[in-house]
């Protein structure tokens, strides 16, 4: 009885659906997800970068802050730092969107037995290691105070290794003259 109820088509009838509806479907569908992966990838790219720049620009507004000692400066350098972090974790949400197009892209193609596209591994891990360390570099509230402190060892340890010379005056060592 469950026969009875379907309907039998004309080969053309099937002909015509796969033709002129499933195939342009399947081709829309692998050109959306093309692009779609082009776009995630770029926005993640884009957002990453502007990201770095910003880091640079709220070291940069930190240092300022402690030489002018300025609390304005120390709230905006906190601030586009703050901004930094959020358009990292939009980079690593735009590379997981890129990851998973790629993904679908692939069992669509496998199901059509066609070869799948290469996803690219974007390592996340590495993402999420920056903002941490953004973090908490934001949570010490002594930030100039450590940046000064690396900048003064780095000075110690690049005056240690290099050769130390006495002042010279047209061939006399300064400290004999000290000395006299």
């Amino acid at each position: 009885m469950a026969d009875s109820n379907i309907k039998k088509i004309s080969d053309d009838t099937k002909i015509y659906i796969v033709k002129n509806i499933i195939e342009p479907s399947y081709r829309n569908d692998i050109n959306e997800m093309i692009n779609g992966k082009k776009c995630w990838r770029i926005a993640g790219i884009g957002f990453e970068t502007v990201s770095k720049i910003l880091v640079a620009c709220g070291g940069v507004l930190s240092f300022s802050s402690g030489y002018f000692n300025n609390t304005s400066l120390s709230f905006i350098a906190g601030s586009v730092s703050m901004i930094s972090l959020a358009l990292l974790q939009l980079s690593s949400f735009s590379y997981t969107q890129h990851k998973k197009q790629g993904d679908n892209l692939n069992v669509l193609l496998k199901s059509l037995d066609l070869n799948s596209v290469p996803v690219l591994q974007r390592n996340a891990d590495d993402i999420s290691q920056i903002s941490q360390k953004v973090l908490s570099q934001l949570d010490d509230s002594n930030l100039n105070k450590r940046l000064l402190e690396l900048e003064i060892d780095r000075f110690r340890q690049s005056s240690k290794n290099s050769p130390v010379h006495t002042p010279r005056v047209d061939g006399i060592e300064l400290e004999s003259i000290q000395s006299v």
